[in-house]
């Protein structure tokens, strides 16, 4: 399992102000998670972030290195600052230990990132990538569950709106949860989808907490609102 992180808000954030300096943070969470079955997350990391002054489209950094170990990573963090990021570190379960593997993906304006597994994703596989069209099916770079989930979401998205409010990410959301439901009921009802997601465009946000299995316990997935961001001592 990986780990993520993703904030939006009126006001900019320096990034080491959510990525490092909380006791818990993201980067200390790739070292020593403290609420995961895999507590080191070192299989590489991602960020993508938004500046609506540039453009309506994210920003990408990833790297197979550790989060903790990246000098990039570290400088970068101090230096830049946005009103909506997510951030991810990856303990790979599906997929290669490579750059293409890492989160977040990016379409357009849209970010995603993933925690969780789609059990028996080898079997229906073949089914997900049959059942998108052309422009989503390209945006498939690597192997991971994850990135063909986040196909199957555009895919979604993009043939029943025009325009994006939270409603028709939500709707979009759930349509892709339902057919990776349906693709692993076919071959076993013991298959288990854990989908803890964030979608994002930047100016808006949706996050998933969700099991497939109502009797077993989804990953945890914290969150606050309010109106200002303070970090001391590691609380929001």
């Amino acid at each position: 399992m990986c780990r993520f992180i993703a904030y939006l808000g009126k006001k900019p954030v320096i990034f080491n102000q959510i990525l490092d300096k909380p006791e818990n943070s993201l980067i200390n969470q790739s070292r020593q998670a403290r609420e995961s079955k895999h507590v080191l997350n070192a299989d590489g990391f991602g960020i993508g972030w938004y500046d609506h002054a540039i453009d309506d489209e994210p920003g990408l950094f990833k790297s197979v290195q550790p989060a903790w170990n990246d000098q990039n990573l570290c400088h970068m963090t101090s230096k830049i600052r946005a009103t909506c990021f997510a951030a991810h570190v990856r303990a790979s379960t599906i997929g290669n230990v490579n750059i293409l593997n890492c989160h977040p993906f990016a379409h357009q304006q849209f970010l995603f990132v993933h925690n969780g597994r789609i059990s028996g994703f080898k079997q229906i596989k073949r089914q997900v990538l049959d059942s998108l069209n052309d422009e989503t099916f390209d945006l498939i770079n690597g192997q991971t569950d994850s990135e063909h989930f986040f196909a199957l979401l555009m895919d979604s998205l993009f043939q029943n709106n025009k325009t994006f409010t939270v409603d028709n990410l939500a709707e979009a959301m759930h349509l892709a949860i339902h057919k990776i439901n349906s693709m692993q009921q076919r071959l076993n009802n013991q298959a288990l989808s854990i989908l803890n997601t964030v979608l994002t465009d930047g100016k808006q946000m949706i996050a998933t907490r969700y099991i497939s299995d109502r009797n077993k316990d989804p990953l945890s997935l914290h969150y606050t609102l309010g109106d200002h961001v303070d970090m001391k001592d590691g609380r929001a």
